[in-house]
């Protein structure tokens, strides 16, 4: 498996692919590919990574934005508190 991330922190990891072949010494990016179970770069799909990337080999499989992964927990945070805000404040006008 392999992770891809771009320069803004968005990153995308492939399940399928486990092979790399870089375009002219790395200067123009690399292309992934999948491999048969003898070894052989399979036929299927492959991907063109942008040299300004940077490639990885690991485990879990998504994708996402990891800048903005504690920016949404925050968010829901301040969500949560102004809920409790409005209710407290609708009692008080209920009153």
């Amino acid at each position: 498996m392999i992770t891809v991330r771009f320069p803004s922190g968005f990153s995308v990891q492939y399940n399928s692919l486990n092979k790399i072949a870089w375009d002219n010494a790395g200067s123009h990016g690399a292309m992934l590919y999948g491999s048969n179970p003898d070894g052989t770069r399979n036929t299927g799909w492959s991907v063109h990574v942008p040299a300004e990337c940077i490639v990885e080999f690991i485990r879990p499989c998504r994708t996402y934005q990891a800048a903005s992964e504690s920016a949404e927990a925050e968010m829901k945070q301040e969500i949560a508190a102004l809920r409790k805000e409005i209710r407290a404040l609708t009692r008080k006008v209920g009153k």
